[in-house]
Order: C-alpha cells, then structure tokens, then sequence
C-alpha cells in the first residue's frame, strides 16, 4: 500500500468548474478552519490538497465545499523519497465580478471573472474632498489580462486599476481605488456650428450625449500632464472612448450634473481611451 493511495483516501470533497458548473473528476481536502483568524486576508484563504497531476481549469476557478475559489497556479509538492504524493495549492475565496477597458465598461461588454477584494486602506486627499477613499487589493488568476489603468466591478462596485504584481500564493493582485456608485455617467458636449460669413458669426452648435466614466483628478492622472495644469479643489476627471476625440479639446466646455464645466487637460491612455481633467465654471 503506497502513501499516496492512502491520502487519496481523504479526498471526500468534490469540485466543480465556477464559470461551467461542470463536476470535475477530482477531489480534494480542504484544510480546517483556522479559529484564531480574526480579519484581512487569511480569513478568505486557504490551502487545498490534491492527488499529484490533477488538472485545474484553464481560468483555475472552482466551486468546493460551498464556496467559489480561485487557484495559485504555485504548487507545494509533498514528497516521500523521490516519489510526489500529494500536491497543496493557495486559494482564495472569490466572487464572479467583471473586467473590462473603457469601451466595454461604457458599452457593457466586459468580462465575467472570479476574483477576491481584501481592503488595504483608506486614503484622502484635503486638496480635493474631506472625504475617505477606500485602497483594495483584487486577486485573481495569472491567466485572466488585467491591465493597469483598467476597471474591476466587484462587489457591487467600480474599481480602477493603478498596479498589477505576481504574489508568492501563484495568484496575481491588482491594487484599485474604489469609485463612486455611479461613476458612468451621460454628460452632453456642445459642438462648435459653423462659420457663417455674413453674419460673422458662429450658427448654434448641437449637443452631443456621451457616456464616460468619472473618476478622482489623481485616480487616472499621469505625469503627462503640463506643469501649469494645477489640480484645484471640485476639479473631476472624465474617461472618454477614443471615438469622441474630435469632439474634445482644450475649449470644450461639458455638461455635467447640471453645471457647466471647461476641460483644462487632456491625456491618452494606453486602452486608447483618454482622460479629460474638467473644472466647474463660475
């Protein structure tokens, strides 16, 4: 009788595959509850134990024990001699959220994706808001393209991503800030009209509806920025699709909440989408 075929035995937990719901044909054991944990992270992480060449799915998210998980793609082999017997994996809690740039946030065509928000801190900026803003890490697996500067909705809320690093657990973080419940929004931009001649004078331009994403001066800010573009107190930042270009530039004035406000700066950003950085008009 070898080893690994008795802690085959103890594999009593069935798994499912999370985005199919199909049974996969491996089983594993799930390590007891820790009493000790209290918050943060190891309250949503685990580590599973797995028969040697058991086979994830690609996108490495499961359903065992009642709950949704994601998998680090790191083994943790457990050995006898020069034989493999069982192989420990991290996973994390998850819950299905959605990924997406710009355009498919705007256009509603992002990407269903497990993943895992653990709070890190809240932050404020007093140049801007008396206001806190939460810090989140967002786990997920290396196999999902998460890329900086794009959104994460999970948990009921819109995140943007600033960072993405590979962690030791074989699962990949993306660190966000948290926007605000109804950071989408359809702002109206009034066109120039053309030149008339003989009046000397501009014909009424027409007003454009245009869905953006709204966001904090500095949640989207690059050092592209001109050194006279100061960021002042009410200042917002709007994320447009690169289709509207045309329509924005330095003497666009936008419609938004009620209020008019002027765009002062204007960035490109590298899901050809771009940011424009508006202030209120007196």
């Amino acid at each position: 009788m070898e080893l690994k075929n008795v802690a085959k035995r103890f594999d009593t937990t069935p798994m499912w595959e999370s985005y199919t719901g199909k049974k996969l044909r491996a089983r594993c054991q799930i390590t007891p509850w820790d009493n000790p944990r209290r918050d943060g992270l190891t309250t949503v992480r685990r580590t599973i134990s797995v028969e040697h060449r058991t086979l994830f799915p690609l996108r490495r998210a499961i359903y065992a024990g009642g709950v949704h998980w994601i998998v680090g793609d790191k083994h943790n082999p457990d050995t006898l001699n020069n034989s493999v017997t069982r192989v420990g994996y991290i996973v994390q809690q998850a819950e299905k959220g959605l990924v997406g740039e710009t355009s498919q946030v705007l256009e509603n065509s992002c990407k269903p994706t497990f993943m895992s928000r653990v709070w890190v801190k809240d932050v404020k900026d007093v140049t801007i808001t008396s206001e806190t803003q939460s810090q989140y890490f967002i786990y997920y697996v290396p196999y999902e393209d998460i890329l900086d500067g794009s959104f994460i909705q999970l948990n009921g809320r819109w995140h943007i991503v600033h960072n993405t690093v590979t962690g030791v657990s074989g699962l990949n973080i993306a660190y966000c800030s948290e926007l605000e419940r109804d950071c989408v929004h359809t702002v109206k931009i009034t066109t120039d009209g053309e030149w008339n001649p003989i009046t000397e004078s501009y014909a009424e331009g027409v007003s454009v509806s245009v869905k953006c994403i709204v966001t904090t001066p500095r949640d989207d800010f690059s050092n592209q920025l001109a050194s006279r573009v100061t960021i002042q107190l009410g200042d917002v930042r709007l994320r447009f699709q690169s289709g509207y270009s045309q329509l924005v530039d330095l003497t666009t004035t936008i419609d938004y909440l009620g209020d008019i406000w002027q765009v002062i700066g204007i960035q490109d950003r590298t899901d050809e989408s771009f940011s424009a950085l508006i202030r209120r008009l007196a």
